[in-house]
């Protein structure tokens, strides 16, 4: 971006008076090397309000001084451990880069120096993307691997983002959020408030078949988008597969949680999701109906029926567990005293206009 297109770009004051702002924060801090595009995104963040920015720049300034340089060397075990990485260059030649929730979520930030640890090579992560950036490049995307979780890193996600917003406003021209059911898309109310508040509005999402609902598309927009595959991350950031590390391959579509399975039930039909156990395997189950509801039961078969219970007729050896008219969710556990499998049920013959996605999920152990 032209050094002048922060000006072009933003509501408020008239672009001479926000070149006049620029001016009067160049003579102030005339020692720090802050070019005018660096000010703009400082002034933009804040407003154009002269004072709160002075503040904004001199404690950015301070906060340079006493953590930059970030080596190489010092965040090297964080990034071989796979929590975050530098993908390269994708779409209009930005950089980008990745966070995997999973492997942060192992990590006891109450331990003395772990917090300060990873947030270093966090901004190591976007220091090396700017540095890297080509001219009239000024913005990045940023890419959150949630393969497996239910919840985000909550402490660390807290401290990332006071450092990102006091330190590098603006700079995130586009999160996408990956791989992302609709059921856990509230995840990312987590990671808007790394967005400015005039560009969180601007947010798009896609459903778990990737499908983009809404997507803002104006040159300058950050926006927050969802995807549920390696096909649609490498479309929507332009990164080659081939960027991606090797712990964000190999997934399915369906693979987004541990033990999880999507069934998508048609109107008016049923179907049988069997999950397999050998003799004395405890399986924590539970099952969710994105929208509405289904007739579910549950149902465990011996090893000796090779042919999966009828929903409709009851048929097949074992016994039932289980049974409901109409559920949205359920859960529970149980303990196999032979080899067999549990049949999970689901019943939308009542539901001639509507079908129904249902997730899954099965851990044994």
């Amino acid at each position: 971006m032209a050094p002048g297109g922060w000006f072009k770009s933003a509501s408020g004051p008239t672009e001479e008076e926000k070149r006049a702002l620029v001016e009067q924060l160049q003579g102030r801090f005339a020692d720090a090397d802050l070019d005018e595009v660096t000010i703009g995104r400082f002034l933009l963040t804040r407003s154009w309000d002269l004072d709160g920015t002075t503040k904004m720049l001199q404690a950015h300034v301070n906060w340079r001084r006493e953590n930059l340089p970030v080596s190489l060397e010092e965040v090297q075990p964080i990034l071989d451990e796979g929590k975050f990485a530098l993908l390269g260059t994708g779409a209009e030649r930005r950089p980008a880069f990745a966070i995997r929730f999973g492997p942060m979520l192992k990590v006891d930030f109450k331990q003395k120096g772990e917090m300060e640890r990873h947030i270093r090579a966090a901004v190591y992560c976007a220091e090396a993307m700017i540095a890297s950036m080509a001219p009239g490049v000024e913005t990045w995307t940023a890419v959150i691997d949630c393969t497996g979780i239910r919840a985000p890193p909550q402490a660390y996600m807290q401290e990332f983002t006071k450092v990102m917003q006091a330190n590098y406003p603006e700079r995130a021209y586009k999160i996408v959020m990956y791989p992302i059911p609709r059921f856990i898309v509230t995840v990312v109310k987590t990671f808007m408030v790394m967005l400015p508040e005039k560009t969180r509005e601007k947010a798009a999402g896609a459903s778990a078949d990737g499908a983009v609902v809404a997507r803002e598309r104006a040159r300058d927009a950050s926006t927050v988008s969802f995807v549920s595959s390696i096909a649609d991350l490498c479309e929507e950031t332009g990164v080659t597969q081939s960027a991606l590390p090797e712990s964000m391959l190999g997934q399915t579509d369906l693979e987004v949680l541990k033990g999880a399975s999507v069934l998508e039930l048609g109107a008016g039909k049923s179907s049988v999701h069997r999950h397999t156990v050998a003799a004395g395997d405890t399986v924590k189950w539970s099952f969710r109906v994105l929208e509405h509801n289904v007739g579910f039961e549950l149902r465990f078969a011996a090893e000796e029926s090779s042919s999966p219970a009828s929903p409709s007729s009851g048929a097949g050896a074992g016994y039932s567990l289980r049974k409901t008219d109409k559920v949205a969710e359920d859960m529970g556990e149980f303990t196999a005293e032979q080899a067999g499998a549990l049949e999970f049920m689901f019943d939308n013959t009542f539901s001639y206009m509507r079908g129904k996605t249902i997730v899954v999920s099965c851990l044994s152990s």
